[in-house]
């Protein structure tokens, strides 16, 4: 019979073992790296020289670490890109701890755009990318752009990212935004107030034009500081995203009081109608009168001895927000009673959020709130002594 220290000491060697497996176990699994765009990688152009050139980068993401392994063919540093050639770029990819290729499907990742070929890893924290860019134009396959400004719908606090530019005469373009961590964000993120961010533009010429510009040619509206190599249509824009100042004109304007015999003003049915007429102008109204005024169009006068409400749909202008406004921030003069709901509009229905930005219906094409202001006014009076009934 074994002594009893012994077993003891059998037991503990178990139960050591037993609770070193379970630490092991419980370690977290490295994550499958999700970030597919590449940035920080110029596409070549005709006189352009690579960028960026051979050894290491920054892609703009924390997933992984990148490496330049070759361009090929070879770019002689004194001549740049050729015209009409077809230029391939060979990277390599090393997971950062906690991230992994593995699981990652054939041709995953981009490059402005550029879907990338032949990924090969030699394990699952190293992967080696091939990019093939279309051929260079030559020299005289288009005028250049000479359309400088670039607009775009900068970083707002609570908005997503804009995905494309504003379409002009000679170019269009996409748009990849990198935070301040240097990871892309997606469609569905949102900024954050105070954070800088950089928008990296691909601009793709329209038929006739070139982007062979100088640098530092275009300036993208609203941005601190906007860059871009000689002859390259992409594009660097770092913004700070900003809150939008609230929506500060609380009387709503140019609402008259129903009065027998006198139009409704603004008239019933009234869209988008901008208000108020003098500066700053921070939002429009929707206007609808309850009853509505008699008569075809609802232009005649308001009837007599009726009770009449008038409810305004407000929309804040791109320049203001109604986010935060208080509990019915809105009056119209001469109403006996205004009361204000917050929410968002799908098509016709309304939603009621109470005044919360977060609860935003998906299916809203704007996804901004809206108020509706309710204003009772009081009955009007009788009609006038010989008038018509």
């Amino acid at each position: 019979m074994k002594p009893l220290n012994t077993k003891f000491a059998i037991i503990g060697v178990i139960l050591i073992s037993f609770l070193l497996f379970a630490a092991c176990d419980d370690e977290p699994a490295d994550r499958t790296i999700t970030q597919r765009i590449i940035g920080g990688i110029t596409s070549p152009s005709t006189g352009g020289t690579p960028t960026p050139p051979v050894g290491g980068f920054n892609p703009l993401t924390p997933q992984y670490k990148a490496e330049v392994v070759s361009w090929s063919p070879v770019v002689p540093a004194s001549a740049g890109f050729e015209a009409g050639r077809v230029y391939t770029l060979t990277l390599e990819l090393t997971a950062e701890p906690g991230w992994t290729f593995r699981g990652l499907p054939a041709d995953h990742f981009r490059v402005n755009g550029i879907e990338s070929s032949h990924d090969q890893g030699t394990d699952e924290r190293t992967l080696t990318v091939t990019i093939v860019f279309p051929a260079t134009q030559g020299p005289n396959q288009g005028t250049p752009i000479n359309l400088k400004n670039i607009t775009l719908a900068r970083p707002v606090e609570g908005r997503n990212p804009a995905a494309t530019i504003t379409e002009t005469e000679q170019f269009t373009g996409t748009i990849v935004w990198v935070d301040n961590t240097g990871a892309v964000m997606g469609q569905t993120a949102t900024f954050t107030k105070g954070l800088q961010y950089t928008a990296v533009i691909s601009l793709t010429a329209k038929s006739g034009f070139s982007t062979a510009v100088p640098a530092n040619f275009f300036e993208v509206l609203g941005a601190t500081t906007t860059s871009n190599l000689a002859n390259s249509g992409t594009v660097y824009a770092i913004f700070s995203a900003l809150a939008l100042p609230p929506v500060t004109l609380s009387a709503i304007p140019g609402i008259v009081r129903p009065v027998t015999g006198i139009n409704a003003t603004p008239a019933h049915n009234t869209t988008n109608r901008l208000v108020p007429e003098a500066a700053p102008h921070q939002y429009t109204i929707d206007v609808r009168w309850s009853p509505p005024p008699p008569g075809v169009g609802n232009n005649e006068p308001f009837a007599a001895n009726t009770l009449y409400s008038v409810e305004l749909i407000v929309r804040a202008r791109d320049e203001f927000t109604l986010v935060g406004l208080p509990e019915n921030f809105f009056t119209i003069a001469d109403a006996a009673t205004t009361s204000t709901v917050t929410g968002h509009l799908v098509g016709s229905v309304f939603t009621i959020t109470d005044n919360d930005p977060l609860l935003i219906n998906p299916e809203s094409n704007d996804p901004r709130p809206v108020i509706i202001v309710t204003a009772i006014f009081p009955r009007t009076g009788a009609a006038p002594a010989g008038s018509s009934p």
